[in-house]
């Protein structure tokens, strides 16, 4: 196993660094992300192969505080309306099957974005 960087990491954190440590060679762990929170792309796969990916990504975009509903066009209202509750999702998703979650978080970029299109000229 790796050496551990942070001194007060939690013994689940310690047994997932141990767990990607064993893996990493010898196997390879899948993953997806899913674009909204009924999660199709899970079921593709799952209707494709018979399996469900070990790790998941999961769309925050529902918490950011930069979606404003009067100026969002209707396919990102859409999308920040299917994300809602994703948090309670992971967590319940990663509990039932001690899978690997990672969250995707774009705040920063929903700034960036919004600023731009400000500055543009038509």
């Amino acid at each position: 196993m790796q050496n551990i960087v942070n001194p007060n990491a939690t013994e689940k954190a310690k047994a997932l660094l141990n767990f990607l440590s064993e893996t990493a060679g010898k196997a390879i762990i899948t993953g997806q992300h899913t674009q909204t929170n009924p999660m199709e792309e899970i079921d593709y796969i799952k209707s494709k192969t018979g399996k469900e990916p070990l790790l998941r990504g999961f769309e925050m975009l529902a918490y950011s505080p930069n979606i404003n509903d009067n100026d969002a066009s209707e396919a990102c209202l859409t999308e920040v309306y299917e994300n809602r509750n994703t948090m309670e999702t992971a967590l319940k998703w990663a509990k039932a099957t001690g899978g690997i979650v990672t969250l995707n978080i774009m705040f920063a970029l929903a700034n960036l974005y919004l600023a731009a299109r400000k500055s543009l000229t038509v």
